[in-house]
């Protein structure tokens, strides 16, 4: 039999063994940092060792793990702005998991720092700056990545804990103790993606979504992105934050906009020898333009390590981003991505809607050995299987597992988004977005329900057209429409079939017969961006042609900035007022008011710039940029001797230039030529908006438009040469602040320049070009009344008109 007392010593030492053990095991302190008054985490603190010989950086979420050692007692917690605090870990209630709170160091509003002789930040600064080239990962020849990325949207808690600390719950309205009983069981939107980008200097750049996950739908229409909220690196000269373009700290011209000022220095962190923490912040001019924040600077590279930053005065919303770098195969990478932001324009009851996105790195390719070929594609694409993955390919990417919180955010939610069947009402919402009603596999064109103008009259009809249910690929519609003014009905059909997916070939055939205004260029990938000002012209303009056109046609796209299209028409038009032609030189032996022609025509559209993405709905895209480029030719094709033969060439150039604080330029200069007798709906009247008849109210009240002359008639001018500019510069924030719904005050300036060398051929309309140059300026005051404003416009030249007594001031509603 074994003694108490042995038993009582196998217990005492077989504790000390387990103890040990244990203690051993335990080789990391971790923990999360955060803000002790509102719990925000904090990324890139500092943690070390009490004699400072080793230390650890928190990542993006605050996180760190800190290596211990046996002689480690105390270890040395530091962050910016934020008081020190030294962590006794012997006694520390915790050592793994811990959440460290730290307080905010007090500070004394408009604090300026004076330094003797030179700021010690600023030999730092210049350092950086000296060195972007080679540290600026965008300047490899190329590079390649996989990210994975989480976007999450719910109610601010600090507007929550405002209310429940202000008001008693019998104060509190229902939906906000629904909001803040919410809060903590789930976020109102999370979305997920895994994808891979790929770049390629100077800035090809294309993202391919493998996989993709949204709370409440079954198929990913949309994919957010890291890279679309902020710049991809901290090293270009302007930085891009929420389409907001904002000047570096690190750009050459920075110390002039810029105060900086060391908050701390790190020694011995991996990869660096010494990393000097620098705040920045912009001088009282550059408020508008500047950030402010916190840079990381690693040596000997003069590297960025980490970055947060924020705009250097309030916007429509708060936010803020961070950047983690790791130094892989030499060269500082930005391996996390983060940004934070708070919509300040928009609340309910009270409550401001929050969002978060983080974006972890991984598999970095830093010599791919990519080419131009391989960019040929869009520049985001949303791989047709990507919400299929499951839980196992999800566990390679994530960082972290989901949260409860975020698990029963995709229950609760996705439970919803089947019961109200929310991706059958988004495609519907989609396709009303681009004037449509959807109703199963047809598509309504709301379009083409009611329209008016002073020549048609009131008119009512129906266009229905297939849509992806109906078949991914071939696409079948038609119209028809009535006019209660001219007693003529107008109809048309279409179908189209793609050939080729990767370069988006389509051919298609159809036929209509319908009204379009004379003497207009045409471009077919144009389009109007401002539905209401087009509607408001036609509604005024009072030279229509009636067309009769049976056409086929191929369209192709090079590249998703690249479009082309190639017709063959077969077309009948006749003028739909009193008019007459004659031209004897093909043997045309009488006045004639219609004429068929045959004619082949190709079009193009170039838009360097755009980005496109393509889903499982197609090609959609998603940012309009500048410069582009428009280009139409036409040749008519004769069969029968005798019968017309012209060709015509229309080109359009957009472009603008400027920034958000001093306003933009827009420019559009475009022209046109007919060379060969052609009948007037194909020569040019001028990009008129003035109504020409005898009413005169008809003139003193209407509705400016954008790519339009305010003071010429309508039909004041025939042309088969022309080359016009029109000049538009929107001061934007420069006068009125930048809140939203503030006035534009616009100045534009608009000239034309026609020719006509074959004026003795038409007769019963004016055939006169513009004597000299037409000229006109205009001030417009935008956005005084939600999109409402008002204009005044003033005719240079030529003052006469063809309507005496008519003032050359104009005063008219605007709409943008």
């Amino acid at each position: 039999m074994v003694s108490s007392i042995e038993m009582r010593r196998a217990f005492v030492l077989l504790t000390c063994f387990c103890f040990v053990v244990l203690k051993g095991a335990s080789q990391y302190f971790s923990g999360t940092l955060v803000d002790a008054s509102t719990g925000e985490r904090l990324p890139f603190g500092h943690i070390s060792s009490s004699d400072f010989k080793r230390g650890v950086t928190s990542d993006i979420e605050g996180r760190f793990a800190f290596k211990l050692l046996p002689q480690d007692t105390v270890l040395i917690i530091s962050y910016a702005g934020y008081q020190r605090k030294e962590i006794d870990i012997r006694h520390y209630t915790c050592s793994s998991n811990c959440v460290i709170s730290l307080k905010p160091t007090p500070q004394v509003l408009g604090e300026v720092n004076v330094f003797p002789g030179e700021n010690p930040a600023l030999r730092i600064i210049r350092q950086a700056s000296s060195r972007r080239k080679e540290n600026d990962p965008e300047n490899l020849e190329s590079f390649s990545y996989k990210a994975y990325n989480k976007f999450i949207m719910s109610f601010d808690t600090n507007d929550l804990k405002t209310i429940t600390d202000s008001l008693t719950p019998d104060k509190i309205d229902s939906f906000a103790l629904k909001a803040i009983e919410l809060a903590g069981k789930q976020y109102l939107f999370l979305s997920e993606s895994v994808s891979e980008r790929r770049y390629l200097r100077p800035n090809k750049v294309n993202e391919t979504v493998i996989a993709s996950r949204i709370s409440g739908l079954k198929n990913p229409l949309f994919s957010i992105l890291a890279t679309q909220l902020q710049s991809f690196t901290f090293y270009k000269d302007e930085f891009e934050l929420f389409n907001i373009t904002l000047d570096n700290p690190l750009s050459p011209k920075a110390e002039r906009q810029y105060f900086y000022l060391i908050e701390d220095t790190l020694y011995n962190l991996p990869n660096a020898d010494t990393t000097f923490i620098i705040s920045f912040r912009p001088r009282p001019s550059h408020e508008h333009k500047g950030m402010k924040g916190l840079l990381y600077i690693a040596t000997p590279d003069y590297a960025i390590s980490n970055v947060i930053a924020s705009p250097g005065k309030e916007q429509n919303f708060n936010v803020s981003i961070q950047q983690l770098y790791e130094k892989i195969e030499g060269r500082w990478f930005p391996m996390q991505l983060n940004s934070d932001f708070k919509i300040l324009n928009v609340a309910v009851n009270g409550l401001h809607l929050y969002g978060r996105m983080r974006s972890y790195h991984s598999y970095v390719n830093l010599s791919p050995g990519l080419k131009f070929k391989d960019f040929r594609s869009i520049d985001i694409r949303i791989n047709p299987d990507a919400a299929e993955k499951d839980s196992v390919f999800w566990s390679q990417f994530r960082v972290h597992p989901l949260t409860e919180m975020e698990q029963r955010t995709y229950e609760v939610i996705d439970s919803l988004g089947d019961a109200l069947n929310l991706d059958r009402r988004l495609l519907w919402l989609k396709a009303f977005t681009e004037g449509k009603i959807r109703v199963k596999f047809i598509d309504l064109e709301l379009d083409r329900i009611l329209s008016f103008n002073l020549f048609e009259g009131l008119r009512t009809g129906i266009g229905l057209s297939t849509n992806e249910r109906f078949h991914p690929r071939f696409t079948a519609g038609g119209f028809a429409g009535y006019g209660w003014g001219d007693r003529i009905w107008k109809f048309g059909y279409k179908a189209s079939y793609q050939l080729y997916q990767p370069y988006n070939v389509v051919i298609g055939a159809g036929y209509s017969y319908d009204m379009m205004e004379a003497g207009q260029p045409f471009f077919a990938f144009s389009t109007r961006r401002n539905v209401l000002e087009s509607a408001a012209r036609k509604f005024y303009a009072t030279g229509w042609d009636y067309v009769s056109s049976a056409f086929g046609y191929a369209a192709w796209e090079w590249t998703p900035r690249f479009k082309n299209q190639i017709r063959y028409v077969r077309e009948f038009r006749k003028h739909g007022q009193d008019y007459y032609f004659y031209y004897p030189e093909k043997d045309i032996a009488q006045f004639t008011n219609g004429l068929a022609i045959h004619f082949l025509e190709s079009s193009m559209e170039f838009a360097p710039n755009d980005v496109v993405t393509e889903t499982f709905l197609g090609r959609q895209t998603i940012r309009f940029t500048y410069p582009r480029y428009y280009f139409t030719w036409m040749q008519s094709i004769t069969s029968i001797p005798g019968e017309l033969q012209f060709a015509k060439l229309d080109f359009k150039i957009l472009h603008r230039w400027g920034r958000m604080r001093t306003g933009y330029l827009y420019a559009e200069v475009s022209g046109g030529h007919v060379s060969g007798g052609a009948p007037y709906g194909y020569l040019y009247t001028g990009r008129a908006n003035l109504y020409n008849g005898e009413s005169d109210r008809f003139r003193r009240f209407s509705l400016a438009d954008r790519s339009s002359f305010e003071t010429m008639l309508f039909n004041e001018y025939l042309m088969d040469t022309y080359l016009q500019t029109f000049l538009r510069y929107d001061t934007r924030n420069m006068l009125f602040g930048r809140k939203p719904n503030r006035p534009h005050l616009e100045v534009v300036y608009r000239v034309l320049y026609g020719l006509q060398s074959q004026a003795d051929v038409h007769f019963l309309v004016n055939t006169s070009a513009p004597r000299g140059i037409f000229q006109e300026v205009g001030l417009e005051l935008n956005r005084v009344l939600s999109n409402l404003g008002v204009g005044m416009y003033y005719r240079i030249s030529p003052v006469n008109t063809t309507m005496p007594g008519m003032s050359a001031f104009l005063l008219k509603l605007t709409n943008k």
